[in-house]
C-alpha cells in the first residue's frame, strides 16, 4: 500500500511490458526529434499489455497525449460512479416499495444522465474506436483527386474534399476536439463542427431537448404529487369522530338509569 500511494503522489511510470515502438541503427542515447518506428497501425503488436506504452514518457507530445487521456478517463469514472448511484437510488425504491420515487425521480435522473453524460462516454469511445489514418486520407486530395474520384485541388476546404460528408467544418476526416463538442452540445444544439458521424447534430439535438424535458419532472414532480396526497388525506370520504353514547336502563323499579361511554360515532 505504501508503494502504491508513492507512485500515486509522484506519478511513476512503471516499464510493466516491452515498448511497441523501437528506434532502428541507434546505438547510446537518442537525439531529441528522432522519430520511432512501429508495427502497422491497428495491428496487434502495437496494443500495450496494460497501462500506457512508456515510450509516450519521451515523446514530445507527452503532455498534450498525457492530459488529454487523464481527463478523458476521469470523466469515464466519474460518470459510471453517479451513474451507479442513480442506478441504487433505484433499486432502492423498488425494495421499499416507493413507486413515486421510482417514477419521478429515478427514472428522470437516468435518462437525463444517458442523453447527457453517457453519451460523453460513447463520443470518447467513438474517438479511440476510429481509424483516424483512414479518415484523414479520404479528406486528402492526391495528384488533383479526392479518394472518391472528383476533382480537387489543395487549397479546397477539408469539407469539400471529405468523401464522407457529414457536414460541419471537417466533413466527418478530422478528430475533434472533445471539450468544445460537448460544451457546443447545449451552448450550439445541432451546430456540430467536427462530426464523428452522420446525423450526429439532429441526434444531440433530440438529446438535449430530451434533457430537458426530464428538469421540470426532477423539480415538480415529487412535490405536486406530495400535495394532491396531502389534500386527499385531509378530506376522506368517511368521517369517523369520538362522542358520548347514551343508553337508558330501565330497571324494575320504573326508573330509568342513564349510562354515558365513550365510543365511536359513525356518520
Amino acid at each position: 500500500m505504501l508503494v502504491l500511494s508513492t507512485m500515486t503522489v509522484f506519478s511513476l511510470a512503471l516499464t510493466l511490458c516491452e515498448s511497441s515502438y523501437w528506434w532502428e541503427d541507434t546505438v547510446g542515447d537518442i537525439a531529441s526529434g528522432t522519430v520511432a518506428n512501429s508495427s502497422s497501425y491497428g495491428s496487434a503488436r502495437n496494443v500495450y499489455a496494460f497501462g500506457v506504452d512508456p515510450a509516450w514518457h519521451i515523446s514530445t507530445n507527452e503532455l498534450l497525449f498525457f492530459n488529454s487521456m487523464k481527463m478523458k478517463t476521469a470523466v469515464i469514472f466519474g460518470v459510471l460512479q453517479m451513474t451507479g448511484g442513480i442506478c441504487l437510488k433505484g433499486l432502492n425504491a423498488l425494495y421499499f416499495g416507493e413507486l413515486e420515487v421510482f417514477c419521478l425521480e429515478f427514472l428522470p435522473m437516468i435518462v437525463f444522465d444517458c442523453c447527457l453524460f453517457i453519451y460523453m462516454i460513447i463520443l470518447i469511445f467513438t474517438k479511440w474506436a476510429i481509424d483516424w489514418d483512414r479518415r484523414q486520407f479520404l479528406g486528402t486530395c492526391l495528384r488533383g483527386l479526392t479518394s472518391d474520384g472528383r476533382a480537387c485541388t489543395d487549397h479546397d476546404l477539408l469539407k469539400d474534399k471529405c468523401s464522407l460528408n457529414y457536414g460541419g467544418d471537417s466533413g466527418g476526416c478530422a478528430p475533434p476536439n472533445l471539450i468544445n463538442q460537448l460544451i457546443n452540445i447545449a451552448l450550439n444544439p445541432g451546430i456540430v463542427d467536427e462530426p464523428m458521424y452522420d446525423g450526429q447534430g439532429s441526434t444531440q439535438s433530440a438529446l438535449l431537448a430530451i434533457a430537458f424535458l426530464c428538469v421540470p419532472v426532477l423539480l415538480f414532480g415529487k412535490p405536486v404529487y406530495v400535495y394532491f396526497q396531502q389534500q386527499d388525506s385531509r378530506f376522506p370520504a368517511s368521517s369517523q369522530c369520538t362522542g358520548t353514547q347514551i343508553d337508558m336502563d330501565h330497571e324494575p323499579s320504573g326508573r330509568s338509569k342513564v349510562v354515558a361511554s365513550e365510543g365511536p360515532l359513525i356518520f
